[in-house]
């Protein structure tokens, strides 16, 4: 797989996000953040992935953008991706207001 920079590379295409589990193979299975048959990732997923050492401040980022544009999901990463009324437009906002 592809190496991303940053999570706005990688949601830029809707196929590489998934809903509820942190990453899938590309037969719909769930599977490890870090395995090679990894293709698509919750928002949590790809904060892993991308920000695997040390991701606290990319997170801080994820829960600030969240409660600024969906306060009613205070702050909860995989609520918030896992919601039925999110979609990937919204992942791509918070990521983008994250600057992550």
């Amino acid at each position: 797989m592809k190496k991303y920079k940053t999570m706005q590379e990688l949601f830029r295409n809707a196929k590489r996000w998934t809903k509820g589990a942190y990453s899938r193979s590309s037969n719909h299975h769930q599977c490890r953040v870090d395995g090679r048959s990894a293709v698509s990732f919750c928002l949590y997923g790809g904060l892993d992935l991308i920000h695997s050492g040390d991701h606290i401040q990319a997170e801080m980022a994820i829960h600030k953008a969240i409660s600024k544009l969906y306060p009613e999901f205070s702050c909860n990463i995989v609520e918030f991706n896992d919601a039925k009324t999110i979609t990937i437009k919204d992942i791509q906002k918070v990521v983008k207001l994250a600057n992550v």
